[in-house]
């Protein structure tokens, strides 16, 4: 009502940046403390310190597709088209999984040796919404401006399920490379991260 836009395209436009941005939140959120919530168990036992870190995005994951079962519904009612090609909503929603892993690695290692990462995450997390375009249109911002959000991992999910969704047709091939390198990039960033300090977590718990 505020935003004047009582069509159901928008329903749809703001339910798409909300699960998607949520999703992203709460798996990592969750990472963050997978490490050092299990700190007992990983000093007493030797497990794959990485398993803590995966089982809560699996949580979150499942979580989230309960959601999208909502979401469907949402599309039903609003008239959205429905054909093959909403197949593709799989590589959106692998990705964001994939950067969430990667994502949740940085956080989990952060917050064993700084406790105070979780508030300051709270922050971030409370910024980038508004540089995810979840309740606005992008294209109101100049084009210089628009870079930001262009930068923005989780804009380039939720806009490629956005036209995927609502005007049913395939992002272009230059969008499915750019959700896939920042997917890559921060699980690799992750990775490299834990590995370099994992033997020294025991120190932290």
């Amino acid at each position: 009502y505020i935003f004047d836009r009582l069509d159901t395209g928008f329903i749809v436009y703001l339910l798409t940046g909300t699960l998607m941005f949520s999703f992203f939140s709460n798996a990592t959120t969750a990472g963050m403390f997978s490490m050092y919530s299990n700190g007992a168990i990983l000093s007493k036992v030797k497990v794959p310190k990485s398993l803590f870190v995966l089982s809560s995005n699996s949580a979150a994951t499942f979580n989230f597709f309960l959601t999208l079962i909502v979401y469907f519904g949402f599309m039903l009612v609003c008239g959205v088209s429905i054909g093959p090609h909403l197949l593709l909503m799989v590589y959106p929603i692998l990705c964001l999984i994939i950067f969430n892993i990667g994502m949740s690695y940085v956080l989990s290692t952060l917050f064993v040796f700084f406790k105070d990462i979780q508030y300051l995450y709270q922050i971030f997390t409370m910024l980038l919404t508004y540089l995810s375009a979840i309740f606005y249109d992008v294209k109101s911002f100049p084009d210089n401006l628009q870079f930001i959000f262009r930068i923005n991992p989780i804009y380039q999910y939720i806009s490629y399920m956005r036209e995927l969704v609502m005007q049913a047709s395939v992002p272009s091939f230059e969008h499915h490379i750019v959700c896939l390198a920042f997917s890559i990039g921060m699980l690799m960033i992750g990775l490299l991260i834990h590995k370099k300090t994992e033997q020294k977590f025991v120190y932290y718990y």
